[in-house]
């Protein structure tokens, strides 16, 4: 019940309490944040100096964070963010677990702020640097062998097609030079029946004036 004076009464088991609101101070005092644990596929993982690290399959993990406020914990509201995945501020509320799933291999910084029951944060929060392990195709040195062996791949390609313009090169030429002899093989043999056949015009002609003077009269 509020009384004409602006005073608020308040019925209880040991009698009536009453509040005047203009006595009443805003709760500066900003709560601290505290991280308290971390699991992944409900199995617990170990924080040490404030630093943990998942398995390469602990890509699904939680983050859980208090604010020990003594007169209004309930009312205590948290905002987090992971530092390198999260391109902003996760608003909470009372909530106090940070959940994220299929995070990519790497590392992160976990960062958690929370305000009290007047909106007063500290913006400090609590900080954990968090690191992801990476798959053995996800390193440095298989994606270094990768492209090795893809670069290997590419030369041994390259001069496999220079083998084989070359070896066409060489036939080319064989047949070229096949074939030139082949024609000039019949050039001379196409020259030598031309002769043959000069010669026998000779022959022929020869043997025409011997039977013409042998027909002669004396």
């Amino acid at each position: 019940m509020k009384t004409r004076d602006g005073h608020l009464w308040f019925a209880t088991q040991f009698g009536a309490a009453v509040i005047d609101p203009a006595e009443v101070t805003p709760n500066t005092i900003a709560p601290p944040v505290v991280i308290e644990s971390a699991s992944s596929q409900l199995m617990p993982v170990a924080i040490q100096n404030n630093h943990i690290e998942f398995k390469a399959e602990q890509r699904d993990f939680d983050i859980a964070f208090t604010g020990p406020e003594p007169v209004s914990a309930s009312l205590v509201r948290f905002r987090y963010r992971l530092e390198g995945y999260d391109d902003d501020w996760v608003e909470a509320g009372s909530d106090r677990t940070a959940t994220y799933t299929q995070v990519p291999s790497g590392r992160y910084t976990f960062r958690v702020v929370a305000a009290n029951n007047d909106g007063v944060w500290n913006e400090e929060g609590a900080t954990l640097s968090v690191r992801v392990l990476p798959f053995f195709w996800e390193t440095l040195w298989f994606r270094t062998l990768a492209l090795l062996a893809v670069a290997m791949l590419v030369i041994a390609a390259d001069r496999a097609r220079l083998r084989r313009l070359v070896t066409r090169k060489e036939e080319l030429e064989r047949t070229v030079t096949e074939r030139t002899l082949q024609l000039r093989k019949e050039k001379e043999l196409t020259e030598s029946q031309a002769n043959r056949l000069m010669d026998l015009d000779k022959l022929k002609s020869q043997s025409l004036r011997i039977s013409v003077t042998s027909f002669e009269p004396r």
